[in-house]
């Protein structure tokens, strides 16, 4: 088996088992949502800790690293009101980072660098977050979900089968070497159809 139908398999299980537990847990809503966002925000913030930045530097370990990834994880969950609210976790989250750069790298000028890329593994994926669960709430709020939810998912699988049997011209090769102008317009056809359906059946009445 070569490595694209093994990564194919691999999505494709991702997927049975992802996907009833994401639409379940949208229709639920409440705490339960946003307790799904708050994982979801906590893995981003870990591998934006984890991506090298210039000179080297790399995204804070040890403390740093939870902190963010635990700041990331509650920042959805103010969305109901029943936490303190993204300012104030992110301002502890600053203590925490400056006291882990010290301890780590005990060089001063360094503790900006290390402490605003804490914050933005935080807040970068955690208030982005945070807004749907606030959207969850509102008018439709289920279905303009659905929405954002549908054009991702079907942008990602129109764009891996497009580029996988149509794929020739590389599109930002530096970036990210498999990604073809085919895969990318199959990714849009497959984003609007997706959206479209959404439309039909769960926001009837948007224009």
């Amino acid at each position: 088996m070569n490595d694209k139908n093994k990564n194919l398999i691999a999505r494709i299980a991702t997927a049975v088992v992802l996907l009833p537990l994401v639409v379940w847990l949208l229709l639920v809503g409440g705490w339960p949502f946003a307790l799904l966002l708050g994982v979801a925000s906590a893995l981003c913030a870990v591998e934006l800790n984890r991506m090298p930045v210039p000179n080297g530097e790399q995204r804070p370990p040890s403390a740093g690293l939870v902190a963010s990834a635990l700041a990331a994880f509650l920042i959805p969950l103010t969305a109901g009101g029943a936490m303190p609210g993204p300012a104030a976790i992110l301002a502890a989250l600053v203590v925490v980072a400056f006291v882990d750069s010290l301890l780590f790298e005990r060089q001063l000028p360094r503790a900006p660098l290390r402490v605003g890329l804490a914050v933005l593994g935080a807040a970068y994926p955690g208030l982005a977050l945070a807004s749907l669960a606030q959207l969850r709430s509102a008018d439709q709020g289920l279905g303009w979900i659905a929405l954002c939810l549908a054009g991702t998912w079907a942008n990602d699988t129109g764009a891996y089968f497009a580029g996988r049997t149509l794929g020739r011209r590389k599109l930002y090769p530096r970036i990210s070497p498999s990604k073809t102008w085919e895969g990318a317009i199959g990714g849009l056809i497959a984003s609007i159809a997706g959206a479209l359906v959404v439309r039909a059946f769960l926001l009837p009445t948007v224009p």
